[in-house]
C-alpha cells in the first residue's frame, strides 16, 4: 500500500506550498501562482499526496509534489516496476516555471529514483497562470485517472512483447545512437552484448 500525506503534513517538507505571495525580487508583472490552492483543487478531485520536497529558498524556493489518484492507493510497490503519478513543481523565486507533469514513472533504483515510461502529459507555464489555465488544469485532472488505466496497458503489452536477437541489436544501437550523438569525442567502441546485460535483477527476463 502506497503511503500519503496530509496536505498540512507535506507543508512541513516543502514550506513553499503554503506561500501567498512571491519574492520581493518579482515585478509587478509576476503573476503568482500558488501551490496550496493548485493542491487543493487536485485533493477535491480524488488525487492524493504522495510526497513533497523542497530544494532551496525558504518560502519562496524550488519545490514538487508527487500525487497519484485515490485508485492506485492500494498498489504493492514491491509487486511492481512503477505506477502512475503526477509531479506538479513550481516555485515563487522566479527560478523555475509552474509545471505540471502526468505520466506512468517507473521506480529505477533502490534509491526511490523514478523515470518517465512511455508517454507523459505537461502544462508549463510562465506566472501568468491565467483562468484559462486553471480549467485547463482541472480538465487534466478529471481525464487523467481515465488515461492512466491506458497507459498502464501499454506498459503491460510491452513487458510481454519479445524481441528477437535482431531487434536486441537495433535497439542497442539505436540507444547507443541517440546517448552519444551530440558529444564531440565518443567512447569506446559500442559493446552490444555489453549494453544489452540487465543491470538489475528486476530486468531479468523470466524463462
Amino acid at each position: 500500500m502506497i503511503n500519503t500525506l496530509t496536505l498540512e503534513e507535506a507543508i512541513k517538507q516543502a514550506p513553499a506550498i503554503n506561500a501567498d505571495r512571491p519574492s520581493s525580487k518579482a515585478s509587478s508583472k509576476y503573476s503568482f501562482i500558488s501551490t496550496r490552492s493548485v493542491l487543493e483543487k487536485a485533493l477535491d478531485t480524488g488525487w492524493l499526496i504522495k510526497d513533497a520536497k523542497q530544494s532551496r529558498g525558504g518560502i519562496t524556493g524550488q519545490h514538487k509534489v508527487t500525487l497519484i489518484h485515490k485508485s492506485q492507493l492500494n498498489l504493492n510497490l514491491s509487486e511492481i516496476e512503477g505506477y502512475p503519478q503526477m509531479n506538479i513543481i513550481n516555485s515563487h523565486d522566479l527560478s523555475k516555471r509552474f509545471l505540471h507533469v502526468m505520466g506512468y514513472f517507473r521506480l529505477v533504483c533502490e534509491n526511490g529514483l523514478i523515470a518517465p515510461t512511455g508517454m507523459t502529459s505537461q502544462i508549463k507555464t510562465v506566472h501568468r497562470f491565467s483562468d484559462d489555465k486553471l480549467v485547463e488544469f482541472t480538465a487534466a485532472l478529471d481525464q487523467a485517472q481515465y488515461g492512466f488505466q491506458t497507459i498502464q496497458e501499454s506498459v503491460n503489452n510491452l513487458k510481454e512483447r519479445v524481441l528477437t536477437q535482431e531487434e536486441k541489436q537495433a535497439l542497442a544501437r539505436f540507444a547507443y545512437y541517440i546517448r552519444f550523438r551530440y558529444r564531440m569525442q565518443q567512447p569506446r567502441k559500442l559493446n552490444q552484448d555489453e549494453l544489452l546485460t540487465p543491470r538489475r535483477s528486476q530486468d531479468v527476463a523470466i524463462k
